[in-house]
């Protein structure tokens, strides 16, 4: 069983991969939170995490969805548990986050990856989507390390390979924390220019239904749940999306 969360699409496609790879269940996050959050897992069942890096971290929504499940097993613990993140250049201390909210639980982590794919965060000045010809070679390297992701969990051995550079404590410990203090206001800022089309691709992309469409118009609701993904921004096919001004001169990409 795989749950992922994705707002660009680069963790669900890597979320497929594996899980049509394991013949996994796969279920979406934003929904599944929801729910009752209980789960059956057979014996040998795998237990997987798929999710982009937010700011060298796990999204909130992932952490809040794994305290809240419920598994149902002999002695309550799953008998293989990894998770998968993406990111755009590093994961910071990704892996030491979610060992901590998998101890909780009384889980032990058997495995974890990071897959580099296309950089989608703008809404920092000198951060960017990435050019054409780096976007393709992330993805061409994507598919070779998935391929081997596919291959140690088909096995079920153990593995801990997370790219990890310079300064992680900082950039998980200090850095972070602002980050998700941000995100509070994030949907607040978001408007839309006169290009848009009214298409609703962008109510359709948002991984935790934030947006509705009024008038043929998106509207976010402004409560609080927006997730900062930008799936809203990256999606809309005549860039009418924006947040503040800083989006205006910046790319987009969406997995396809």
């Amino acid at each position: 069983m795989i749950f992922y969360f994705s707002g660009t699409g680069n963790s669900k496609w890597v979320a497929e991969q594996i899980a049509d790879s394991q013949k996994s269940k796969l279920m979406p996050i934003g929904d599944e939170i929801n729910t009752s959050c209980s789960y059956h897992l057979e014996p040998g069942e795998l237990l997987g995490f798929v999710f982009p890096v937010y700011s060298w971290g796990p999204p909130q929504i992932v952490l809040d969805f794994i305290d809240k499940m419920k598994i149902d097993t002999l002695d309550g613990r799953p008998d293989y548990l990894f998770f998968a993140c993406t990111c755009g250049d590093d994961v910071g201390y990704t892996d030491r986050v979610m060992k901590s909210a998998f101890e909780r639980k009384g889980w032990r982590l058997d495995s974890c990856f990071s897959v580099q794919m296309p950089n989608t965060y703008v809404l920092l000045p000198f951060f960017d989507v990435d050019d054409h010809d780096l976007e393709q070679s992330k993805l061409r390297k994507a598919v070779k390390k998935v391929e081997k992701i596919n291959t140690i969990l088909g096995a079920r051995s153990n593995s801990f390979a997370m790219l990890v550079t310079s300064i992680p404590w900082i950039k998980t410990f200090l850095i972070r924390p602002l980050f998700n203090q941000s995100l509070k206001k994030v949907d607040s800022k978001y408007w839309v220019t006169d290009d848009c089309i009214e298409c609703g691709l962008c109510a359709k992309a948002c991984p935790v239904h934030n947006i509705e469409m009024k008038n043929g118009k998106p509207a976010w609701r402004c409560d609080g749940s927006c997730i900062g993904c930008l799936g809203c921004y990256h999606r809309c096919p005549k860039h009418a999306i924006q947040n503040g001004k800083i989006t205006l001169k910046r790319g987009q990409y969406y997995h396809k």
